[in-house]
């Protein structure tokens, strides 16, 4: 896990069977942190995303504008940057496998775009940038749960 958050390449959404530290990110990574605890809806997952990374006003409450706002992040100008989804295993238990497993695909998605050197006119000569997910697989209330999230996180990884 802790070697996987100091290379741009993937897998970019990682699951952890422990509490994320920010010990294992080099000095100066934007670090954001979505808490199942408290975002039980997909509204409230985009609140917190709004909120922890100061997304603009423009920002239009769906996939493309997650994806679109994460792709930019020009205002937090960083080294690289990690999404931590605290208690994901309660925001498993509120929203559908669709919802959970398109949030995970945008910010897959979003990680590989980071990860490579950009050529073109809006972003020119710019390096790749880490860009990763943790899922804290903590808070899974049941085994079967955890299991499935857990294989199509690892799914991710082999794309």
């Amino acid at each position: 896990m802790i070697s996987s958050l100091s290379t741009c390449e993937g897998p970019w959404v990682l699951a952890s069977e422990n509490e994320f530290s920010t010990e294992w990110v080099p000095p100066g990574f934007f670090v954001a942190r979505v808490d199942g605890n408290v975002q039980l809806s997909l509204d409230a997952v985009y609140d917190s995303f709004v909120s922890e990374l100061s997304f603009p006003g423009y920002f239009g409450r769906n996939f493309n504008a997650l994806h679109d706002c994460l792709t930019d992040l020009e205002w937090l100008s960083a080294p690289g940057y990690v999404i931590v989804l605290k208690n994901f295993g309660h925001v498993s238990a509120c929203m559908s496998f669709d919802l959970l497993t398109g949030l995970l695909d945008v910010l897959n998605d979003v990680g590989k775009e980071w990860s490579v050197k950009q050529e073109e006119a809006y972003t020119p000569g710019r390096t790749a940038i880490l860009f990763k997910t943790v899922v804290e697989m903590t808070s899974f209330r049941d085994d079967s749960s955890a299991m499935v999230m857990r294989e199509y996180i690892t799914s991710l990884g082999n794309q």
